[in-house]
C-alpha cells in the first residue's frame, strides 16, 4: 500500500502473508496466524475485503484491518464500541473506500459474517488467532474434546482461544500437559471428559479408536454422557461405521444423544486457525444444536451441510479423499519422473504449479519433497493410507470400481513395507528416486528441457483427469449432490486444474442427463484421444528410464479402454467422456 492510500488514521504495521499465514503483528502485539483458507494469493496490493479485528488479551488499541492479497495492513481506528471477547474477523461487503472508513456504528459485529457463506449457515465466526492464552467465556457452554492429535489439538486449542471451556482427553499424557498449558482442562478418561457437558467433539484417528473411547474400557464416554448430549464425530471413518454407530446408540438406550457426522479436512494449521473444511450430515435438529461448534472450527465458506443425514458427511469426505489420495501420490510420481529426466526440481516444481498439471497437493507438498529430510512432518503416510483404505473398502462394499485409488493404495502399502509409514507423505518420492542408477543402462529419447517438462505435465494431466472422474462418479453413485461435491473439492485440498475445468464439464453433463459414453467434443472441448497420446509419450519415456509410474500407467489403461470401447467414435470423444469408465451404459446420465 502506498503511503497516500492509507486511511485517515495512523498506519500501525504491515505484514507479509504466505502459505503459512501472517508471520508477525509488528511492534509489541501478539503473533497472528492465518491459513491459506482465506484465499491469499501471490498478487500483492489487490484489495479483497475489509474487516474488523478486536483484541482482548492485551492492552492494544482496537484495529481496523484492510484485507489485501499478499499483505495485511493494520490501521488504528476507534472501534471501542465493538465486543472484545475474541480476536475475530467480521467480513464487510462491499469494500469501503480506504479514505472513508466505516464508522463503528456501521461496522460488522466481530463474530458475524453477512450474506450466506457458500456453505449453508448465515452467520459464522471468523477468527485470526493470537498465540496467547485465552480466558474462558462463561457464555459458551463447556465442551469435551476427545482426541488431541495433530488435528485434534489444533481444533481444541482454537475453541479454547475462542473462550470455550474445553476439557480434553488423549491417551498420550504429554499431549494433555501441552493442552493444559494452552489453557484447556484435562481429564483421565473419556467418561471424566464428558461428565456434565452437553457437547462432545470426537477427533480420533480411526473408527476403531472412536468405538473404543465411546463404548469400551473402564470409563467410556457413553457411561457419562448427559441426557440429550450432542456428539460431533469429526474423525474420517467409513459411512458404514457412523451409520452403525447411530444404531448402536439406540440399541444401548441412548437414542437421546444427537450424533453429527462431520469429518474435517484442511490440516493442522487450519485446525488451529479455525478455518477447516467440514462436511456435516445429521438430522436437522442435531445440526442446529451443534452449529455453533461447527462454525467455530470451520472456514465460513467451507462448512457444508450435506443432505442425506448420518453417513452423508463421511461419504462427502470419502469422495474428496479420492482426489487427495491420488494427488498426494501423483505429486511424488511427477517429481520422481522429473528426477530421472534430469530436470532441476525447484524450477520444475514452480513451472508445474503454473501449468495444467497443478494440484493443491502438489503445491502444498513441493517444499517438503524438496527438503532432504522431507520435513517438517505435516501428514504421515499412514494417514492417507487409512483414508485410501476407507475408500476402497467402501467401494467394494457398494460394488463400485475405484481403479485409480486402488492403485494408489497399493503404492502406499509398498511404502509402508519400506518403513515409510510414520514419515511425511512427501517422502513418497523415494518410491521413485531410490532406484536411480541401479536399473542398468537406460535409453531416454527426449533431450530438450521443454520436452521433458511437457512429459511431466502431461503425466499429471492424465492422472488428475482420471482421479476427477473417479471422485465425481463415486459421489454420484452414493447419492451426493454433485454441485456441492464439486464446490467442496475445488476449494479444498482436492483441487486441481483438471478438476476445475473438466470436472465442471462432467458435473454439467451428468446434471443434463447427457450420455457420457457418446460425448462428442464440441466448441473448445479437448479430445480424449489427444490426452491419451500425450500420456502415452510420458509412459513410453518412463519405460525407457525403467521407472515405475503407478498412477500414470493405470490412467493410460483406463483411457485406452474407453477409446477402444467407443470404436469409430473414439477420435471425436470429449475429454470429459473419461467418466464413462465409471458409469453403466444405458443408465440415467450414463
Amino acid at each position: 500500500m502506498k503511503q497516500s492510500e492509507k486511511p485517515d488514521s495512523q498506519l500501525l504495521s504491515m505484514c507479509d502473508v504466505d502459505c503459512g499465514g501472517i508471520q508477525d503483528w509488528g511492534g509489541n502485539g501478539p503473533i497472528f496466524r492465518a491459513s491459506r483458507g482465506y484465499g491469499v494469493k501471490s498478487e500483492q496490493y489487490s484489495v479483497r475485503e475489509k474487516a474488523v479485528v478486536t483484541p482482548s488479551y492485551r492492552s492494544l488499541p482496537n484495529q481496523r484491518v484492510t484485507w489485501i492479497r499478499g499483505h495485511l495492513s493494520f490501521a488504528v481506528t476507534d472501534l471501542s464500541a465493538l465486543p472484545t471477547s475474541t480476536y475475530s474477523l467480521g467480513v464487510m461487503s462491499p469494500v469501503t473506500d480506504y479514505k472513508n472508513p466505516v464508522p463503528p456504528s456501521a461496522s460488522l459485529a466481530p463474530q458475524t459474517r453477512l450474506d450466506s457463506t457458500l456453505g449453508h449457515s448465515k452467520t459464522h465466526t471468523r477468527n485470526i488467532l493470537p498465540s496467547v492464552e485465552n480466558t474462558m467465556d462463561p457464555s459458551k457452554q463447556p465442551t469435551a474434546f476427545i482426541g488431541l492429535g495433530a488435528m485434534g489439538f489444533g481444533m481444541a486449542t482454537n475453541l479454547v482461544r475462542l473462550g470455550y471451556q474445553v476439557t480434553g482427553f488423549d491417551v498420550y499424557a504429554p499431549t494433555l500437559d501441552k493442552f493444559k498449558a494452552a489453557g484447556g482442562l484435562t481429564s483421565t478418561s473419556p467418561a471424566e471428559a464428558v461428565t456434565g457437558k452437553e457437547f462432545c467433539v470426537v477427533m480420533v484417528a480411526t473408527a476403531e479408536q472412536a468405538q473404543g473411547v465411546l463404548f469400551e474400557g473402564d470409563a467410556p464416554a457413553i457411561s457419562a454422557l448427559q441426557q440429550g448430549a450432542v456428539v460431533l464425530l469429526c474423525s474420517t471413518v467409513p459411512c458404514a461405521y457412523v451409520q452403525g454407530l447411530q444404531k448402536e446408540l439406540v440399541a444401548r438406550n441412548r437414542g437421546d444423544i444427537a450424533l453429527v457426522d462431520c469429518p474435517v479436512s484442511g490440516g493442522a494449521a487450519r485446525a488451529a486457525a479455525g478455518t477447516l473444511s467440514i462436511m456435516a450430515g445429521a438430522e436437522e435438529e442435531a445440526i442446529q444444536r451443534g452449529l455453533h461448534l461447527l462454525q467455530a472450527m470451520s472456514d465460513p465458506e467451507k462448512l457444508y451441510i450435506v443432505k442425506g443425514g448420518i453417513g452423508a458427511g463421511s461419504n462427502m469426505k470419502m469422495c474428496h479423499q479420492v482426489l487427495a489420495a491420488n494427488q498426494i501420490l501423483s505429486s511424488s510420481e511427477a517429481l520422481g519422473f522429473a528426477t530421472h529426466l534430469g530436470l532441476d526440481l525447484p524450477s520444475t516444481g514452480e513451472k508445474i504449479i503454473k501449468s495444467e498439471g497443478w494440484s493443491w497437493m502438489f503445491e502444498n507438498r513441493l517444499p517438503r519433497m524438496l527438503d532432504a529430510q522431507f520435513g517438517p512432518l505435516a501428514s504421515a503416510v499412514t494417514i492417507i493410507l487409512k483414508d485410501t483404505s476407507i475408500i476402497t473398502s467402501e467401494a467394494r462394499r457398494a460394488g463400485f470400481p475405484t481403479p485409480m485409488t486402488s492403485t494408489a493404495e497399493q503404492a502406499y502399502f509398498a511404502a509402508l513395507g519400506k518403513g515409510y509409514g510414520p514419515d511425511d507423505d512427501a517422502s513418497l518420492i523415494r518410491l521413485y528416486i531410490e532406484g536411480a542408477g541401479k536399473v542398468g543402462p537406460v535409453k531416454p529419447t527426449v533431450t530438450s528441457e521443454e520436452g521433458k517438462l511437457s512429459l511431466v505435465v502431461n503425466l499429471l494431466r492424465g492422472i488428475h483427469l482420471c482421479a476427477a472422474a473417479e471422485a465425481i462418479a463415486f459421489a454420484r453413485f452414493v447419492g451426493l449432490d454433485l454441485e456441492q461435491v464439486f464446490e467442496l473439492c475445488i476449494n479444498a485440498a482436492g483441487g486441481s486444474t483438471m478438476l476445475s475445468g473438466e470436472g465442471r464439464r462432467i458435473v454439467d453433463a451428468i446434471a443434463a442427463a447427457r450420455s457420457t459414453h457418446d460425448w462428442a467434443a464440441s466448441g473448445n472441448e479437448s479430445l480424449l484421444q489427444t490426452i491419451s497420446s500425450d500420456l502415452q509419450e510420458a509412459i513410453d519415456e518412463a519405460q525407457r528410464l525403467k521407472l515405475p509410474l503407478f498412477l500414470g500407467t493405470q490412467a493410460l489403461n483406463l483411457i485406452r479402454g474407453i477409446l477402444l470401447t467407443a470404436g469409430p467414435k473414439a477420435p471425436g470423444l470429449a475429454l470429459g467422456s473419461v467418466v464413462s469408465g465409471w458409469t453403466a451404459r444405458g443408465s440415467p446420465a450414463a
